[in-house]
């Protein structure tokens, strides 16, 4: 009986939003009476828009209407909504915090669409330049809801809409030559593996030159650039021809690279694009410390995180360059920045260490280690 509810209402909800179309383009429904509801024009598809926040801000409109021709006049609020970016976050597997309001201006909280019309004006949200100040290890968003006091009903899954902000990332990145790094999740020698059923390790990655043998960042597994500049994922030692990158990694160039592991299956995507899968022995469950390089990786490096989940291809695109910190699925997250250093920012303690080659102590005088910066992301202007 649930269940056959559940589609009457999406059945007329459909009904709602087609009838809102008839009347948009042939004036089909032109006349009052007919079953009616408030929403959010251009959501159906999608909850999320994007607005590119820079130097000048950013700007972006919403348009709140009913499915056809009102008989009366009927008012509309709108709310920056705490409870539907919460609902948006949960359903995406997001981690969008709200934008403080001190940072953006809404045009308008309430609208009246008038009677023989479907819609007001567009209300305006604009998005101020320090925006690109606040917290850049968050990521924030403008959650808008319409409701109203009339007798109208709302449709509730077209109520609200996620304005996320999309801004220039302006970090730094640390530069790796001539000394090895680790993070140890379980004390030397390593008898007691941490055992991960499913996980996902990501890092951020740009070489100086080519040469055979660089290893940048491996967990479970072993993991090298080939002389030619392929990403090759080694599961157990072998060489899987199908662990190998569809494109070659060129010097000077930034690449993010996100390998996730389920149910003894790896994938490996490149920004956020699916390059290989393969399936591994269950030998990469075991995690015993990350290491970047053994010596021999010449280049930059930033964003080394573990996560206790395999991500979608989603949300690995969505946490491309930066990750909220307080994210539960987090085991280790080392931003390698000027700021953090080698610093675990999750707060389990999972710092990374410095070394030369062949050396488990002294630990390297973080002092010598060298840094770029500014860097930007998504790139502009990057060396």
């Amino acid at each position: 009986m649930k269940k056959t509810f559940k589609y009457l209402l999406a059945g007329i909800f459909a009904f709602l939003i087609a009838s809102c179309a008839n009347v948009d383009v042939d004036d089909v429904n032109a006349q009052t009476g007919l079953p009616n509801a408030i929403y959010l024009d251009g959501v159906q598809s999608s909850p999320m828009k994007k607005i590119v926040v820079d130097e000048k801000g950013g700007e972006a409109t919403f348009l709140p209407r009913a499915a056809n021709l009102l008989a009366s006049d009927v008012n509309v609020n709108i709310t920056v909504d705490q409870a539907s970016l919460d609902l948006y976050n949960k359903e995406y597997g997001t981690s969008y915090k709200v934008l403080p309001a001190e940072h953006y201006d809404l045009e308008k909280t309430a609208v009246t669409i008038k009677s023989g019309t479907v819609s007001a004006e567009p209300i305006k949200l604009v998005i101020k330049k320090s925006a690109l100040t606040v917290n850049p290890s968050f990521k924030y968003a403008i959650p808008v809801k319409v409701s109203t006091t009339s007798s109208l009903s709302v449709l509730e899954a077209n109520s609200y809409e996620v304005f996320a902000l999309d801004r220039v990332l302006e970090t730094s990145a640390i530069q790796q030559d001539g000394f090895c790094m680790r993070c140890d999740l379980v004390p030397p020698p390593y008898k007691n593996p941490m055992v991960l059923k499913e996980w996902t390790l990501h890092y951020g990655m740009k070489i100086k030159s080519w040469f055979d043998n660089q290893q940048p960042v491996m967990g479970a597994f072993y993991s090298r650039i080939t002389g030619d500049g392929r990403l090759q994922y080694k599961p157990g030692g072998s060489d899987d021809p199908k662990g190998f990158s569809k494109q070659f990694i060129q010097p000077n160039k930034w690449y993010h690279v996100t390998y996730t592991y389920k149910n003894q299956h790896v994938k490996a995507y490149i920004n956020g694009v699916l390059e290989f899968e393969l399936d591994v022995p269950s030998t990469n469950e075991n995690y015993t410390k990350i290491q970047a390089s053994f010596g021999n990786f010449k280049g930059y490096l930033r964003d080394i995180r573990l996560y206790k989940k395999a991500l979608t291809k989603f949300q690995i695109t969505e946490n491309l360059y930066v990750e909220d910190p307080t994210n539960p699925d987090l085991i280790v997250y080392a931003p390698l920045t000027k700021e953090s250093v080698l610093k675990d920012v999750t707060g389990n303690r999972y710092d990374f260490k410095a070394y030369k080659p062949g050396n488990k102590e002294p630990y390297l005088d973080l002092d010598k280690i060298k840094w770029e910066f500014p860097l930007y992301f998504p790139e502009k202007n990057n060396k």
